[in-house]
């Protein structure tokens, strides 16, 4: 007898390749499996998330990938759909990150080498006018 997370799996599978992301963090898919549990998955009540993960990494619906900094000195867990690039898995790290530096300038064609680091920046906020009064003095 099928199990209804069974019986979802076309489904669950279905929105993740319709979402056209392949990095997800731990955070976004419980955000999600809470969203479409009872909707459109129609999961069983008992079926926890932990389950819902398990059965996705079992099925090869995903992969989980470690990411490792030792100069940060903390690991990251990512949950992959496919083979996701290198710069996907560098834009997970930082929710409203951007390729920056080297980076960029490879991505955009202005230099034929790339870099052996991934460069990810974040905007920054707004300094007041006599902090960047400072800065631009000291340059």
């Amino acid at each position: 007898m099928k199990t209804k997370l069974t019986r979802a799996e076309p489904k669950i599978s279905q929105y993740f390749e319709n979402l056209g992301r392949r990095v997800y963090s731990r955070a976004e898919l419980a955000a999600t499996f809470q969203k479409e549990r009872y909707g459109p998955w129609d999961l069983a009540w008992h079926t926890a998330f932990p389950e819902f993960l398990a059965f996705l990494i079992e099925r090869n619906h995903l992969r989980l990938v470690e990411l490792q900094s030792p100069r940060y000195g903390q690991k990251l867990e990512r949950y992959c759909l496919g083979e996701p690039t290198p710069f996907e898995l560098a834009l997970s790290i930082r929710k409203s990150g951007y390729l920056s530096h080297g980076t960029a300038a490879f991505l955009h064609g202005l230099t034929q080498k790339q870099l052996p680091t991934i460069y990810v920046n974040i905007e920054q906020s707004a300094k007041p006018a006599n902090e960047r009064r400072q800065l631009l003095r000291l340059a």
